[in-house]
């Protein structure tokens, strides 16, 4: 599958065509998994490669108790490391799959399927962020179901319920510049794919602070589209980083809802920047 990027040249600016498949060699591939147990307990499993970097988390979404893992690895695609192994199934079945081992507090070895075409971010999967037209790109794969299973304590393994465990998978590259835009990205059905701008604000929590950071962090945003529909997106837990959050209000249909939201704070040369702000907000009809 192709799709137009639009890259810097300081001569031309020529748009040139890349491959969603051979580009995924650099940059960063993360999964969020919202995942129900054939008992009923339902949680939300990040995994994550940026460059050397693995990471994972388990948040119990009825608890709140939750784990994490950080490891370091040598590649991008089937990466393997001593707790993290992410592999495709084969070059011509489009399932893919991953396992994560964090010491003795949870692992998991998930099959992921896709089951809706590629969302490309911004429309085309380029957009402009800043001066310079420097150009981060992101697609992701927004409806996929999720089988495999779930080892609490190297005690207890449980199996996930495909038909309630839908899992996004996203891939970027590129750095964020100085100005940001806000926009989402929205697809409604197979077919329709919208960009819209929106205005955002914190609302009426003090937010989280790291301890380690001294960073503090919103736990509550305000969403304002043009065409006047509002959602109010809240973060459960005090997990920041990818957090996981409700979200309610209006928009195009739907009323209630769930999702991830990204934070990441950027420092040196862009000291006007508090934060910069993403979500994969699947809007649903409530956790079933």
């Amino acid at each position: 599958m192709d799709a137009i990027l639009f890259i810097l040249d300081q001569k031309t600016r020529v748009p040139s065509v890349y491959n969603l498949t051979l580009d995924q060699t650099s940059g960063s591939h993360w999964t969020s998994a919202f995942l129900t147990t054939i008992t009923g307990a339902q949680y939300l499993a990040l995994s994550r490669i940026l460059g050397s970097i693995c990471k994972s988390s388990l948040l119990n979404l009825d608890t709140l108790e939750y784990s994490n893992d950080l490891n370091y690895g040598t590649a991008l695609q089937n990466a393997t490391t001593r707790t993290y192994q992410n592999t495709t199934a084969s070059s011509s079945n489009p399932a893919a799959g991953f396992h994560v081992s964090a010491g003795n507090d949870y692992a998991y070895n998930l099959t992921w399927q896709g089951t809706s075409k590629v969302l490309f971010n911004g429309g085309n999967a380029a957009f402009t962020l800043g001066p310079n037209f420097a150009n981060p790109t992101e697609w992701s794969v927004p409806a996929s179901t999720t089988s495999g299973t779930l080892t609490l304590s190297n005690i207890e393994t449980i199996t996930i319920d495909p038909a309630r465990s839908p899992s996004i998978w996203s891939y970027g590259f590129g750095a964020p510049s100085h100005q940001l835009y806000q926009f989402a990205t929205i697809r409604v059905g197979e077919e329709l794919h919208y960009v819209l701008p929106f205005d955002m604000e914190t609302r009426g929590c003090s937010g989280w602070t790291s301890p380690k950071s001294n960073i503090t962090y919103p736990q509550r945003w305000e969403l304002r589209f043009e065409n006047g529909d509002v959602l109010d997106i809240k973060s459960l837990s005090d997990t920041v980083y990818a957090g996981y959050v409700n979200v309610s209000g209006k928009f195009l249909g739907q009323e209630v809802g769930f999702g991830v939201v990204e934070m990441i704070k950027l420092i040196g040369d862009y000291p006007d920047i508090k934060m910069c702000w993403a979500a994969c907000c699947t809007l649903h009809t409530g956790r079933e």
